[in-house]
């Protein structure tokens, strides 16, 4: 069935479920005999898989949802949202004020890779060893004595844990529903993957984002080390500032590391059109490069627009509609 636009009166427009917070479905339950923030989630979640599967139209012609209470009629999914057991906040309260829960119940934000960069308010993933090893309280103090773990990694899992950075791999497949996601980003994670981990990468993000939602990637700028290059002529400083090479381990400590964690190193390096390319190979459209500070992401603070700015490039793209 083809998917039909909403009325404009409605306030829903392009965006599909990222716009219900305009018509009061996403801020948190403040009337105390209602099951709060998963109750408001649990319905807001109702409303977007059938505007996801069937349309704007589909939604209005529900009339009430039963677990919600007596509202019907062509207009019940709206009075609901307005006078059943919620008084929901308005649209002006900002995103600062909110809870972690009333971000979700507003929107699905995510931050894949996000190191020590994560974004306030947005669920945050990180691939990072260091991660599963915070699972285990002793282990880190353990491995740290023994070498194993580097200072910088000890600093990250208490980072971590301070700032509710969850472990995730996208090449593997992140624990989210299906189409529930109205924006993915990810910035200087994606030179980590090889070609075919950038492509499971691409596929799991696809499959993650509503239709209509937006991947915006960061990554360093080949053309912009190619263009320091012609202006110094110093071949060594390309390479290292590609990072496209590791060392060799030499002691017992980093060849153990290197089989626990990885090389940390890039493995491949884009410019604004290789980027714009292999999203559009796989699936999204209107893939383009954005400059330092522009984004096509509604209500996107507080992203950073210029994360390394002086090195990167900035990529999105949209997952189709139909």
């Amino acid at each position: 069935m083809e998917r039909r636009r909403a009325p404009a009166s409605v306030g829903i427009g392009r965006s599909g479920p990222a716009r219900l917070r305009m018509m009061g479905c996403c801020a948190a339950c403040q009337n105390s005999s209602c099951t709060g923030v998963q109750a408001c989630h649990c319905f807001a979640e109702a409303v977007r898989v059938v505007w996801t599967r069937l349309g704007w139209h589909a939604v209005m012609a529900l009339g009430g949802m039963p677990s919600r209470g007596a509202a019907t009629g062509r207009h019940g999914v709206i009075a609901s949202m307005l006078t059943q057991r919620c008084a929901l906040r308005e649209h002006a309260t900002h995103r600062e004020n909110l809870t972690s829960e009333e971000v979700l119940c507003m929107n699905l934000r995510i931050n894949i890779g996000c190191g020590q960069t994560p974004t306030r308010g947005w669920r945050n993933f990180d691939n990072s060893l260091s991660l599963r090893l915070s699972k285990v309280p002793a282990l880190p103090n353990i491995l740290r004595k023994l070498g194993l773990l580097e200072g910088s990694q000890y600093q990250f899992i208490q980072f971590a844990r301070e700032n509710n950075v969850e472990y995730g791999d996208a090449t593997k497949g992140l624990a989210i529903q299906d189409a529930s996601v109205d924006v993915v980003y990810s910035s200087h994670m994606l030179e980590h993957l090889d070609r075919n981990e950038a492509v499971r990468f691409l596929k799991e993000a696809f499959r993650l984002l509503r239709p209509g939602g937006i991947i915006r990637i960061a990554v360093p700028d080949i053309k912009k080390h190619v263009a320091r290059y012609n202006e110094t002529g110093d071949a060594d400083a390309l390479i290292e500032a590609t990072h496209l090479c590791a060392p060799r381990p030499r002691s017992l400590a980093q060849r153990l590391r290197l089989l626990f964690v990885g090389t940390r190193h890039h493995q491949w390096m884009y410019d604004g059109a290789s980027l714009s390319s292999l999203l559009q190979r796989h699936g999204f459209m209107r893939a383009e490069e954005m400059p330092g500070g522009q984004t096509r992401i509604d209500d996107y603070q507080p992203l950073d627009l210029q994360e390394r700015a002086s090195e990167s490039v900035y990529v999105e793209a949209e997952k189709p509609i139909a």
